[in-house]
């Protein structure tokens, strides 16, 4: 299931709090635009301009796993980098380093 960010009304979902560990200069490096939220533990949002979406999901151990992952023409996903066991200390560095690359 996903759902847009703004259309729940869970304050304490971990995908919200995932969007607010990512500090607000990352989120405008990136191009990030409004973040979805996936299933119970992960969101994704789109960055840049191209078909290019950043994928964050909390495991079981407490850390994160971020993709980045492109959609081709024919509309198959191909992840292009992941970085797991990321700190939430250390997530707003991982996603710059995912889009800017």
């Amino acid at each position: 299931m996903v759902v847009l960010m703004t259309q729940t009304n869970s304050s304490n979902h971990p995908g919200k709090t995932t969007w607010r560990q990512i500090s607000i200069t990352t989120k405008m490096a990136c191009g990030a635009r409004q973040p979805m939220l996936v299933g119970d533990s992960a969101i994704k949002f789109k960055v840049g301009g191209r078909m290019r979406w950043v994928e964050i999901e909390l495991d079981a151990s407490d850390t994160y796993t971020a993709r980045l992952v492109r959609i081709t023409r024919n509309y198959e996903r191909i992840v292009v980098e992941e970085c797991s066991h990321v700190y939430a200390d250390s997530l707003s560095a991982v996603v710059y380093s995912l889009c800017n690359n």
